[in-house]
Parts: C-alpha cells; sequence; structure tokens
C-alpha cells in the first residue's frame, strides 16, 4: 500500500497493489503504473506504451486523473474506472483489453486523435457496464467509441454522451465491431453527436445486430448505419415505459 507518494520512472515502471493520493510519472517505459488493486486519488502520466495498465483482474481506477503523452494507451484491462478523467492523444484513452468483467462509470474520456474508448471481451461470459460516461474525440479518423459487446445479454452502455468534434465522414460516434460473433450490444439512453452530417451516430462495417432503445442522435443525416440492425421492438406500455422486448408479454 502506498500513500502520498511521487514516483518518476525514466525507463521503468511500478507495480502497486493498492495507492491513495501518489503522482507516477513515467518517460519511455512500458508502464508508469502496474495496478493490481484499488488506485484512488491518483495522477498518471506516460510517454510510453501504456500509462496506467491492470495487472490483475481486480485492478481499479477510482477518481484518478490518467493520461497519455504520446502515442500509447491511456488506461488499459481495469475492471473497474469510475469518477476519473482520462485523456490520450493518438492512441487508445480507455481500452478494456478483454477483461471478463467491466464497470466504467461516471468518467471524462478523451481522445485527441484516436478511439477514446475500446471495449471487447473475448470471454464466454462476465458483465461489461459503460454507464454515465462523456465520451469525447477530435478525430477525422476513427469514431470516438468502439464496442463489440459480449456473448450474453450482460453487456450494457447506458446514459453516456458520446461526441466526435471531427469534421469528417469518417468521424462516426460509435462503431460496432461485434461483426460475426455472438456478442451482443444494448444501447439505452445515450445522446451520441457528431460535427459532419455524413457521419453516422451508430455506424459498422459490415452487417451487424444491436439492441437499440430511446437513444438520442444529433446532426447526422443517416443516424445509424444500414450495416445495423435493430434487433428490438421498444414497445410502449401504459405508463410511458419503453419495454426493450418483441412484446410484452
Amino acid at each position: 500500500y502506498l500513500k502520498n507518494a511521487r514516483l518518476y520512472f525514466p525507463t521503468g515502471y511500478s507495480n502497486i497493489e493498492h495507492a491513495d493520493n501518489c503522482q507516477f510519472i513515467g518517460e519511455s517505459g512500458t508502464y508508469a503504473l502496474n495496478a493490481y488493486g484499488r488506485i484512488t486519488n491518483c495522477y498518471v502520466y506516460s510517454k510510453g506504451a501504456i500509462s496506467a495498465n491492470a495487472g490483475g483482474s481486480n485492478a481499479a481506477l477510482l477518481g484518478c486523473h490518467v493520461e497519455n503523452g504520446s502515442s500509447g494507451i491511456a488506461a488499459r484491462g481495469f475492471y473497474r474506472i469510475a469518477d476519473s478523467t482520462i485523456i490520450s492523444s493518438t492512441g487508445f484513452a480507455v481500452r478494456t483489453y478483454g477483461n471478463a468483467n467491466c464497470e466504467i462509470t461516471n468518467n471524462r474520456i478523451y481522445a485527441s486523435g484516436y478511439v477514446a474508448l475500446d471495449q471487447y471481451t473475448n470471454y464466454s461470459s462476465g458483465k461489461h457496464i459503460i454507464s454515465n460516461n462523456l465520451i469525447i474525440t477530435d478525430s477525422t479518423t476513427y469514431a470516438a467509441c468502439q464496442l463489440r459487446g459480449a456473448p450474453t445479454n450482460d453487456f450494457l452502455f447506458s446514459n453516456n454522451t458520446v461526441f466526435n468534434r471531427g469534421d469528417n465522414a469518417n468521424s462516426h460516434g460509435v462503431k460496432l465491431t461485434n461483426n460475426g460473433t455472438s456478442h451482443q450490444v444494448y444501447m439505452a439512453n445515450n445522446t451520441i453527436k457528431v460535427f459532419n452530417a455524413g457521419a453516422n451516430c451508430i455506424t459498422a462495417a459490415a452487417s451487424v445486430d444491436a439492441h437499440l432503445a430511446d437513444n438520442i442522435y444529433d446532426f447526422a443525416t443517416t443516424p445509424v448505419n444500414t450495416f445495423v440492425t435493430q434487433s428490438f421492438t421498444n414497445v410502449p406500455d401504459a405508463q410511458g415505459n419503453i419495454h426493450v422486448t418483441s412484446s410484452l408479454s
């Protein structure tokens, strides 16, 4: 357990289980921080491949500021990221990196020239919850967010605000990458805005099914790409609730 410390690594990196109110600064090393437990109220910065890496399945970033100042990933593989600011330049700001379980909530996630959030898993089970985040990129080449979903219905992308401020037809909001797999994507109550009318709020490179309910799409001429097939019939009941099922039975 480390508290109130400042660590600088010209080439190496730190292996830490728990830390509170610390600074981890890295230059060219693989990581600035390789975490195995809870990291709270910490500042992490690196110009290397990864600023903050999850070395174990229980690693969490809580109330942290994590930044990558080069082409690397800011935060990778954490099962939980909450109440944090994650920033990257030309690499992923947040990449789930296949963790079986993942909770990303109440964060500001920003990439200046790349995908801000990349979610995927190769596991046959596990819960991925991404909710109440502000996800932004200025990329003219990539979507702000990439979602692969999960093999069961244990995946939810809800109540997020997604902005792609790049002025290009490739500057999409969310790209679905679960093409040709059994992964499922559930998206509800999100606001997705693009800044080029030729971009999609939700896009895909090939045919894919998605479960979409009560999302707000802004500025796109074609908000949802034609490769994306709506898998839910959103049925309102007498009380105004939306049932994301094929019927009320």
